[in-house]
C-alpha cells in the first residue's frame, strides 16, 4: 500500500506543479516583443520552458511505468492507480501543447521583425535611389535607369505583400481561444502584441505609399528623359535622311531631260522629293520643339537642343539649295530644248527663204537687194540665237554628266548642222548675186570701150560688207577680172564651211 500511496503523491507532485507554477511560468511569457531582438530573447525563454516540459514528459513516463508495475501487483488497486496515470498524462498533454503553441508564437514574432527588418532595409534602399539624381544621358542609360528602378519596387512590393500576409496571420493566431490544462478557458492578454503588429503594418504600408509616389515621381522623369532622347534621335534622323535626299538630289539626278515628256517626268520626281523632304523637315522640327519644351520641364541645358535645331535648319537649307538649282537646271534645260527647236525651225525657214532668192534670180536675174538685206538681217538674228544657245549648252555642259553632255552636244551639233547649211546658200546668194552684177557691168562698159578693164569690188554694196557683227559668221567676197575679162569672184568663209570659185 505504501508504493500505491508514494505512486499517488509523485502524481499529485507534477500535477500541482503543471497547475500551479508551470500555469504562472507559461502566463508571463504572453508577450511577442516589440523589435527582433526582443523576440529572439522571448525565443531563448520560451526554449527554457520547452527544456522543462520535456523533463515533465521524462518524470511522467516513469510514473507510468511503475503505475503499470502497480497494476500487475495490486490487480485490486487496478482503476485508482489508471485513473491517476491518464489524468496526470492528459494535464500534461494539454500543457506541452500550450507550451509548444506559445513558442510557435515567439517564433512567429522573430519571423514577423525579421521582415519587417528586411522590408526597412529594402524601402531605405529604394529611397536613396529615388533622392537621388537620374543618372541618364541617352536611351540606354535611360532604360537601365528605368529598369533598376522598377526591380527595386518589384522586391519592395514582393516584401510588402510577404510582410503584410504574414502579419495578418500572425494576429489571427494570437486572437485565438485557449484552455489550461483542466480544460478551463484561459483568457492571454496579446491586445499589446496585436496594436503593436497593426502600427507596425500601418507603418509598413505609409512606408510603401512613399516610395510609391516617389517611384510615380521618378519614372515620370525617365520617361521624360526617354522622350527627351527619342524625340533628339529622332532629329538627328530626319537630319541624315534629308542630308540623303539632298544626296540623291546632286547624285542621282544630275541628268537633263531630251523632250518634253522627259522634263514632266523630271519636274514631278523633284515635286515628290520636295514633299517627303519637307514632311520630314516638318516632322523634325515638331521632335526639336518637343525636345526643348522637355528639357525646359526636366530643367535641362537647352543649347543642346538649339544647336540641334540649327544642324536642322542647316540641312533644310542645303536641300532647299540644292533643290533649287536642279529646278534652275530643269528650267535653263526647258529653254534650251524650246530653244533649240525654234532656232532650227528659223533656219530650215531661212534656208528655203535663200533657196528661192537664188533660184529665182538665177532664173530671172532681177536685182532683188532689198530682198537681201532683209535675209540677211534674219541671219544675223539667227547668229546671236545661235550664241545664245552655245552658251546655255556651255552652262549645261559644267553641270551635268558625261551622258548628259553628249546629248546636249548632240543636240548643239543639229543646229550647227543647220547653220552651216545656212551659210553655204548665203555663200552662194552672195555669189549669185555678184556675178549677176558683174555680168551686168562689164556687158555696159563693153558697149563704151573694147578694152579690158578691171572692175573693183563694189565696197558700199551691203551683199559684199563683212558680217562683222556675227560672233559666228565673218564672210569676205574678193572679185578679179580674168584674162578673158570676165570676172572671178572668190567666197571665203573664215570658218572652213565653204570655198567657191566661179568663172563668167
Amino acid at each position: 500500500m505504501k508504493l500505491i500511496d508514494d505512486h499517488a503523491q509523485s502524481v499529485r507532485n507534477v500535477i500541482d506543479w503543471i497547475l500551479v507554477a508551470g500555469e504562472k511560468w507559461l502566463l508571463t511569457l504572453h508577450e511577442i516583443g516589440e523589435s527582433y531582438d526582443d523576440a529572439k530573447q522571448l525565443v531563448k525563454n520560451h526554449a527554457e520552458l520547452e527544456i522543462k516540459s520535456k523533463d515533465l514528459e521524462d518524470q511522467v513516463n516513469d510514473l507510468s511505468s511503475v503505475a503499470c508495475r502497480l497494476i500487475s501487483e495490486f490487480p485490486m488497486h487496478m482503476v485508482t492507480i489508471e485513473k491517476n496515470r491518464d489524468h496526470l498524462s492528459n494535464i500534461l498533454q494539454a500543457f506541452c501543447a500550450r507550451v509548444q503553441r506559445q513558442s510557435k508564437i515567439a517564433q512567429n514574432s522573430v519571423v514577423f521583425h525579421q521582415m519587417l527588418n528586411e522590408f526597412s532595409h529594402t524601402t531605405d534602399s529604394l529611397l536613396e535611389s529615388l533622392c537621388t539624381e537620374v543618372k541618364a544621358f541617352d536611351i540606354a542609360s535611360a532604360e537601365e535607369e528605368k529598369g533598376e528602378m522598377e526591380k527595386r519596387v518589384e522586391n519592395m512590393e514582393k516584401a510588402y505583400r510577404t510582410l503584410f500576409e504574414n502579419g495578418v496571420s500572425f494576429i489571427d493566431e494570437l486572437c485565438i481561444d485557449e484552455s489550461n490544462s483542466i480544460g478551463r478557458p484561459v483568457t492571454r492578454d496579446y491586445s499589446t502584441g496585436i496594436v503593436h503588429i497593426r502600427q507596425c503594418l500601418d507603418e509598413t504600408s505609409a512606408r510603401r505609399k512613399r516610395c510609391q509616389d516617389l517611384t510615380d515621381v521618378r519614372r515620370l522623369k525617365i520617361q521624360q528623359l526617354l522622350q527627351l532622347y527619342t524625340c533628339e534621335s529622332d532629329s538627328d534622323q530626319t537630319i541624315k535622311w534629308i542630308d540623303e535626299l539632298q544626296e540623291t538630289l546632286v547624285k542621282n539626278y544630275d541628268r537633263v531631260g531630251c523632250n518634253d515628256d522627259e522634263l514632266d517626268m523630271l519636274k514631278k520626281d523633284a515635286v515628290k522629293l520636295e514633299e517627303t523632304a519637307r514632311s520630314t523637315y516638318e516632322y523634325g522640327k515638331k521632335l526639336c520643339q518637343a525636345a526643348l519644351v522637355l528639357r525646359r520641364s526636366l530643367r535641362l541645358e537647352v543649347q543642346p537642343q538649339l544647336a540641334l535645331n540649327q544642324k536642322l535648319e542647316t540641312s533644310w537649307g542645303r536641300f532647299c539649295h540644292a533643290l533649287s538649282d536642279y529646278e534652275a537646271k530643269i528650267n535653263i534645260t526647258a529653254a534650251f530644248n524650246l530653244a533649240i527647236k525654234e532656232v532650227i525651225d528659223k533656219l530650215d525657214e531661212l534656208c528655203f527663204k535663200v533657196g528661192d532668192y537664188i533660184t529665182e534670180k538665177r532664173l530671172n536675174g532681177k536685182d532683188t537687194k532689198l530682198s537681201l538685206e532683209s535675209l540677211n538681217i534674219e541671219r544675223k538674228c539667227l547668229a546671236n540665237d545661235v550664241m545664245e544657245l552655245k552658251h546655255i549648252s556651255d552652262i549645261l555642259i559644267e553641270q551635268t554628266k558625261v551622258k548628259a553632255v553628249a546629248e546636249i552636244r548632240r543636240k548643239f551639233e543639229h543646229v550647227e548642222q543647220k547653220r552651216r547649211k545656212l551659210e553655204n546658200l548665203w555663200l552662194n546668194s552672195i555669189c549669185t548675186t555678184n556675178s549677176s552684177n558683174d555680168l551686168q557691168l562689164t556687158s555696159d562698159e563693153n558697149k563704151v570701150s573694147p578694152k579690158k578693164k578691171t572692175v573693183a569690188p563694189m565696197a558700199n554694196d551691203p551683199s559684199f560688207s563683212s558680217d562683222s557683227s556675227s560672233p559666228l559668221i565673218s564672210t569676205n567676197s574678193v572679185k578679179i577680172t580674168g584674162y578673158n575679162g570676165s570676172p572671178v569672184v572668190f567666197c571665203h568663209h573664215k570658218s572652213n564651211i565653204s570655198q567657191s570659185k566661179r568663172t563668167y
